[in-house]
């Protein structure tokens, strides 16, 4: 591939992705596509570097610190969808049994 030839994904894309992921596929599909996250970055990231933001108790949108600590770290947004993606797979976990608090990785391995 030529240098610049790269694109974002698109909207019809994303729904094709999404019809053979599980939960944790969904949400991380939805957060790369939706607050341009490198995969490189998702590793690091704990359930307290996302944090909803909301307007009259309605989520419309998610601010998330990439690279936190690092000097590279930044702050970066997420669609409500993404968000509530995020959060259907954090709540399968809890229901799999698992103890999360902040510190918990936003993402693991499967399980």
């Amino acid at each position: 591939m030529k240098r610049g030839e790269d694109r974002a994904i698109d909207v019809s894309e994303i729904k094709q992705l999404l019809k053979y992921v599980d939960p944790r596929g969904k949400a991380l599909i939805l957060l790369m596509a939706s607050s341009g996250i490198r995969v490189g970055a998702i590793g690091e990231l704990r359930v307290k570097h996302l944090r909803p933001i909301l307007e009259d108790n309605k989520i419309i949108t998610a601010s998330l610190t990439v690279y936190p600590g690092d000097k590279e770290q930044y702050n970066t947004f997420t669609t409500p969808e993404a968000y509530e993606a995020i959060h259907e797979y954090l709540e399968y976990r809890k229901r799999s049994g698992e103890d999360m608090d902040d510190s918990s990785p936003l993402f693991r391995d499967k399980f």
